[in-house]
């Protein structure tokens, strides 16, 4: 027989289904206030899309070993190669946003790739910046037996000589690439691009003659010079390099727009708290301070920059607007 509900049956009801309701809903918003408060409780992952051995994985691996000691935590990095950075980028956005899964990006995925390959322009909107750790000019070496042998006499030639000089590059679309196309249109002599998989065998087709030019980073300039095959003719900073700071800035010799970088910094999937950006910029800028960091970024002819979410931000977005205006002027086609 069904029993029929009194009037203070169901407000009985309703105010323990209330009361039940009101107890879930504490626990659902206290859950990832305490997740926020022990963060980190486990290992955090920092992904970097570079090969395990050269400068950046070196910079990267100090980094990660003092921020492991500001976390409480290890935190492990991991070689993620491939697609200019976008294997590495697509973890990291697949990832819970969380605080436990980092990617060391640069300037492919945030800058370069979104501009010139619409599949990557979502890359801005869900790579929530942390802090810059580094960031790095180039180098412009050519081959030894080239006729000039200093920058300004390098860019007369180029200028006097429309379309014979040749500049390699670590791909189409790439910083070395876009960088030279801006060294071509900002003096108004077109050069051949030839693109190669990579950077050293752009750096070996130089020495043996096979190319003229590379906008090459620091150790592989410094290295390839030691060889005495090539020529190092400048640096694409606002100051000279640490590295090679007898070799004048394109900027010095009047080619102001020729600043070409690239960069590492944190980043973490779009939506991570703002607690735990925080205990992670705690970590960068104890990290960037430290002997161990300092002797790599030093050896990798880098720089530490400004740290900091905002500084971060407003670094990004300086350079999403150059690159923009670069690769629009020199007319490169978007995919």
């Amino acid at each position: 027989m069904r029993q029929t509900q009194t009037p203070a049956t169901r407000a009985a009801f309703f105010r323990r289904a209330t009361a039940a309701a009101a107890s879930l809903l504490a626990l659902t918003l206290t859950q990832p206030v305490a997740a926020q408060q022990d963060y980190p409780s486990r290992p955090v992952h920092l992904i970097i899309g570079f090969s395990a051995g050269g400068a950046t994985h070196n910079v990267c691996g100090a980094a990660a070993a003092e921020m492991a000691k500001v976390l409480g935590q290890p935190v492990v990095v991991e070689n993620r190669t491939g697609g200019a950075g976008s294997v590495m980028a697509n973890a990291v956005i697949a990832s819970q946003p969380d605080g436990y899964t980092l990617c060391l990006c640069g300037i492919g995925p945030q800058v370069l790739l979104p501009l010139i390959d619409k599949s990557a322009e979502h890359y801005p909107r869900e790579l929530a910046p942390v802090s810059l750790l580094y960031v790095t000019d180039y180098i412009l070496i050519g081959r030894s037996d080239l006729k000039a042998n200093t920058l300004e006499e390098l860019v007369d030639d180029i200028k006097a000589n429309p379309n014979q000089y040749t500049y390699g590059s670590s791909g189409m679309g790439g910083i070395q690439h876009l960088g030279l196309a801006m060294l071509a249109d900002s003096i108004g002599s077109p050069m051949l691009h030839v693109p190669y998989k990579g950077e050293q065998p752009a750096a070996l087709d130089v020495a043996s003659g096979q190319v003229d030019l590379l906008l090459a980073t620091p150790t592989t300039a410094k290295t390839m010079l030691e060889t005495g095959k090539v020529k190092a003719f400048g640096s694409s900073g606002q100051k000279p390099n640490d590295l090679m700071p007898e070799l004048p800035t394109f900027h010095s010799i009047g080619l102001e727009n020729m600043l070409v970088y690239t960069f590492g910094g944190l980043n973490v999937a779009r939506g991570t708290p703002p607690e735990i950006v925080e205990k992670l910029n705690e970590a960068v800028a104890a990290a960037v301070k430290s002997d161990l960091f300092l002797e790599r970024v030093k050896g990798g002819g880098m720089f530490v920059p400004e740290t900091g979410e905002q500084a971060y931000a407003s670094f990004l977005k300086g350079e999403i607007d150059r690159w923009d205006e670069v690769t629009t002027k020199i007319g490169f086609e978007r995919k």
